[in-house]
């Protein structure tokens, strides 16, 4: 039998594994341990009620996607067309899987993170070692770009920024001397570069998290934390340039998770290990505590300026969206942890669809406003998927990309049926 199966997700059909979406209700956040929770009398949809998250997902829209398959829908600010009738992605229980590829990457070296550039995919190890693929069709590795970290340096965090047009990606390193590293693209044909920054304003601490902001291709411009809560905003017009650095008034006493930018706001949010969510204007230079949590939240998306997805340590239901105009009101899913139970993966938000690969080879696909329904299907059974992204949405069809644990990138296209 083929590794590549697809889920029984015929209608009527439950997976044993997955949870019913619980909604709460707290009197007070921060005292959200003391209060039971409380479960919608339909518990596959998002609740009804002056303080429900009815409007969640109904405020934001997205630009059509653009003929060049490589570009992602955009979030248009100015359109407010609702996003609950929207036809710009399939339903998740009417995709059928039609195609997966599997390419091999190099021997031992185990996926941990994927990037999309302009042109290609990016798969990176947890030792820092990056190989690249063409994004294809036909999809192929290349392996004269392939780029080796310096020895005893782990990779701590990466995260990029892209328009379509072109992509700036930061990561951050083990290393106390040169933490910080940009990758430079030399066009679409020419192999690219690493250049580590020669600054560590953290000083002794270990730069674990980096976080790509809005930059132009020639400007350099990220926020890095460290283990010891402090943050730092790093520009520079040019990769050649000195950049500037500057503390961020961002107090914490636990190590922060996740940063995430929102583009809408010029605002960055933080979740931290004790449970708190915070968020930072980059305009004003101010900050504030949005949430505590009792599970801590281990990744952060952004879906709007108004809401935001967590994937949390919770034992039963692993995510969560937070609409932040009503942050007594939550809206949690998941599967069974079992199914991927000390294992750090990451999941990937893109237009309402959420996508999260397990330690059992099955990979997931919720829709946002209906979180109950969802795809599955696996791409290797028994192989750890640590990191899912998205290729491409259209009106009938998702492509996705995901890392295994094996030395393998699997591509696989879901089509909507009649």
């Amino acid at each position: 039998m083929s590794d590549i199966e697809s889920a029984d997700n015929e209608k009527g059909t439950k997976e044993p594994e997955n949870k019913a979406v619980q909604v709460k209700r707290e009197a007070s956040v921060e005292f959200e341990h003391e209060s039971p929770r409380a479960e919608s009398s339909e518990p596959n949809r998002l609740p009804t009620g002056d303080d429900s998250l009815t409007d969640m997902l109904t405020d934001d829209s997205y630009d059509e996607l653009l003929p060049t398959p490589s570009i992602l829908p955009t979030y248009d600010s100015q359109n407010n067309s609702d996003l609950s009738t929207t036809e710009s992605f399939p339903n998740v229980q009417g995709l059928l899987l039609s195609r997966s590829d599997l390419i091999g990457l190099a021997e031992h070296r185990e996926g941990y993170r994927l990037l999309s550039l302009p042109f290609h995919v990016m798969s990176v190890s947890k030792d820092g070692d990056m190989e690249f693929t063409t994004r294809g069709p036909p999809r192929s590795l290349i392996p004269d770009w392939e780029i080796r970290a310096s020895a005893g340096n782990k990779l701590c965090s990466v995260d990029q920024w892209e328009d379509g047009r072109s992509s700036s990606v930061y990561f951050a390193y083990s290393s106390a001397a040169y933490p910080i590293a940009r990758l430079q693209m030399q066009g679409n044909d020419r192999a690219p570069t690493l250049d580590h920054i020669q600054a560590n304003p953290h000083r002794h601490a270990i730069v674990d998290r980096v976080c790509a902001l809005p930059s132009s291709p020639s400007s350099v411009r990220f926020v890095t934390s460290a283990n010891d809560g402090t943050c730092f905003h790093w520009s520079a017009e040019s990769p050649s340039s000195e950049p500037t650095v500057e503390r961020l008034n961002i107090y914490t006493s636990a190590p922060l998770n996740d940063l995430s930018f929102c583009s809408e706001t010029s605002s960055l949010y933080l979740c931290g290990n004790d449970g708190t969510v915070s968020k930072f204007d980059m305009h004003s230079a101010t900050s504030s505590t949005v949430l505590s949590l009792d599970a801590a939240p281990r990744h952060l998306h952004v879906h709007s300026s108004n809401v935001i997805l967590l994937e949390t340590d919770d034992p039963d239901l692993e995510f969560e969206i937070r609409d932040l105009r009503t942050p007594r009101s939550s809206c949690r899913f998941g599967y069974d942890r079992r199914s991927h139970l000390s294992f750090e993966g990451r999941g990937d938000l893109q237009s309402g669809l959420f996508a999260r690969g397990d330690a059992k080879g099955t990979v997931r696909l919720w829709d946002l406003r209906n979180v109950e329904d969802h795809f599955s299907y696996t791409v290797a059974r028994g192989r750890q998927v640590p990191h899912v992204i998205f290729n491409s949405i259209t009106r009938d069809r998702v492509q996705l990309i995901s890392c295994l644990a094996d030395n393998r990138l699997s591509f696989s296209t879901l089509v909507a049926t009649p």
